[in-house]
């Protein structure tokens, strides 16, 4: 209701990335380690849009873990290798139940940059 969990609020996150401006088609990758098994895994890609009725840039967050399955911003994994990219938010979230331990790609993807460039802010944290 309202109320600040401390607990959480200052758990040490794995990475926070100022990401740099992407145009159409960049890219931008960096790796999380998660050190211990078990816990939730959660990345945040956040960004601000320009005013628009729909979003005006999309930026896209794939993440794959360390046995090679993909995961995308506000959807399910993807055991088939078919991505379901978000195209209507610019807050997109992965969250693994149960994180395998390991090295942890993300990607930032640019699909679309009418207004460039983009820049991004990540953020990662185990709970």
């Amino acid at each position: 209701l309202g109320r600040v969990n401390l607990d959480r609020s200052t758990t040490r996150p794995l990475a926070t990335i100022d990401g740099p401006g992407l145009k159409t088609g960049g890219k931008s990758t960096c790796t999380v380690k998660v050190p211990a098994a078990n816990k939730t895994l959660r990345i945040a890609l956040c960004y601000s849009d320009f005013p628009g009725a729909t979003l005006i840039n999309n930026l896209n967050l794939i993440v794959t873990d360390p046995g090679g399955r993909r995961y995308v911003g506000n959807q399910s994994s993807s055991a088939s290798g078919t991505l379901a990219l978000d195209a209507t938010n610019n807050v997109e979230v992965v969250q693994v139940t149960k994180a395998k331990t390991g090295h942890w790609t993300v990607d930032v993807v640019a699909s679309n940059v009418s207004v460039s460039p983009q820049d991004f802010a990540l953020a990662a944290v185990l709970v």
